[in-house]
């Protein structure tokens, strides 16, 4: 019927159809599905059909793998990942694997992955001292401390439950795949899918202040972590009941992930996993990437969260000349927003109360979520500091493409930037254009 829509016209009230039909599963990344011989990978979004007006009724799926898949594998650390609960049953050497979802909408928020895969739990209590239970799962070729991974991930896991009080969820589920050189997350309700370099790993010797690159797999996990609160719970208007045919056009994308990508590296400094000086210089990387985008002169942060559906993943050679990532500058907006907020509350207030306050309200609606607009940023963030104050930061540096104060605010602080003007006019990219040199090996050519 269109590009989404198929209609069954020789189908009879209560007769049973069977439809048939084959998926592309060859996608490394979180988004769709892939399937190897070493692993099967999917999102439901990718997989299901929805029957129309049906969406709302409960959903069984089963997962049947083949016996050759089974072909050579260590059973007991071959797993079925997924924030579902499932029933696991095996016949003539075929393993099944049945799930059980309240409905569709609730069905495609559970990615899964069977592989051969290395696993560890772990306990996060909450303000009232109620247990969560969490599960990592690593996937892929690599050779990852799990002990120190453990270690870490716990840590920041705990320092959102005692930020927060509590959790959307009763248990958690990471998702993660080490592949050469892919990077990316997706954050579900109570899972979160990855893939990770497996460099970005934590290494045997790894030292007491993670390496850069674990650094950034850190700041993934966290990120994504965080979303469960604040995307998942707390979520633009016109996200909260969806129609996934159309797109969903929201400018406060910066809010959510803006906001995320600024306290996914804060919150590793706040649980103690690293220390200011490595902080410090994450921060830095963000400001260094936002100076040297020259499209923020061009597009403001609300419309390049409006724009997302059109151009966020549809780069091209002008990109960075013509706007700006509601991510990168979002980041540094809600860092101007935190300074802020410090300031004009004479330091009783930061960008944490707003976000605490939001999820107060959405535990207290019926379907323990909310979805929020423009107009309810401002009588949030009123609460804590000058309305008007609000207003003008929201004119300047939201929907303007003002300059961010960022040296201001952060030397009220006692922190000062240094600018290096080489350093700054040798990375300079003229025409949107990016050249990088890479000495041959010598060894390669004989």
């Amino acid at each position: 019927m269109d590009k989404n829509t198929w209609q069954l016209p020789k189908a009879k009230a209560g007769q049973a159809i069977g439809v048939h039909y084959e998926v592309y599963c060859y996608d490394l990344s979180v988004r769709t599905a892939y399937v190897d011989q070493q692993r099967l990978y999917g999102n439901f979004t990718s997989l299901t059909l929805a029957v129309e007006g049906q969406e709302h009724r409960a959903v069984q799926a089963s997962l049947a793998v083949p016996a050759a898949f089974l072909a050579g594998k260590d059973e007991s650390r071959l797993l079925l990942a997924c924030g579902l609960e499932s029933t696991h049953l095996r016949l003539d050497g075929q393993h099944s694997y049945g799930l059980q979802a309240s409905s569709y909408h609730d069905l495609i928020d559970y990615p899964f992955e069977i592989a051969e895969q290395d696993k560890f739990d772990f306990i996060i209590q909450d303000s009232t001292h109620q247990t969560l239970h969490h599960r990592f799962y690593l996937s892929g070729k690599h050779s990852a401390n799990m002990g120190r991974l453990q270690q870490d991930i716990t840590q920041i896991c705990q320092c959102y439950l005692d930020w927060l009080g509590d959790a959307p969820f009763n248990d958690y589920t990471f998702m993660t795949f080490a592949s050469g050189q892919d990077y990316g997350g997706l954050e579900h309700i109570n899972s979160t899918s990855l893939i990770t370099p497996r460099r970005d790993l934590p290494t045997l010797d790894e030292p007491k202040i993670p390496s850069t690159d674990y650094q950034r797999f850190l700041g993934l996990c966290s990120h994504e972590y965080f979303h469960s609160w604040w995307v998942k719970t707390v979520r633009p208007d016109v996200m909260l009941d969806v129609d996934l045919r159309r797109e969903a056009f929201t400018p406060l994308l910066w809010v959510f992930e803006g906001f995320t990508s600024y306290i996914d590296d804060f919150m590793l400094q706040a649980s103690g996993v690293i220390d200011k000086p490595s902080y410090l210089k994450l921060l830095a990387e963000q400001i260094n990437r936002y100076y040297q985008t020259a499209g923020r002169a061009y597009q403001s942060i609300a419309e390049s969260s409006f724009d997302a559906w059109i151009k966020l993943y549809r780069n091209d050679e002008n990109t960075g000349n013509a706007g700006i990532s509601y991510y990168n500058k979002g980041a540094l907006v809600a860092l101007c927003l935190d300074l802020t907020l410090l300031q004009k509350s004479n330091g009783r207030y930061r960008l944490f109360d707003v976000v605490k306050a939001f999820y107060t309200q959405a535990k207290q609606n019926d379907n323990k979520r909310i979805g929020i607009n423009s107009a309810d940023m401002g009588t949030v963030i009123g609460q804590f500091m000058p309305i008007e104050d609000w207003e003008d930061f929201e004119y300047r540096y939201v929907n303007g493409v003002e300059e961010l104060p960022i040296e201001a605010l952060l030397a009220a602080n006692g922190i000062s930037m240094h600018s290096n003007s080489k350093e700054t006019a040798d990375k300079h990219v003229p025409w949107g254009m990016r050249c990088t040199e890479t000495p041959l090996d010598s060894k390669s050519i004989a």
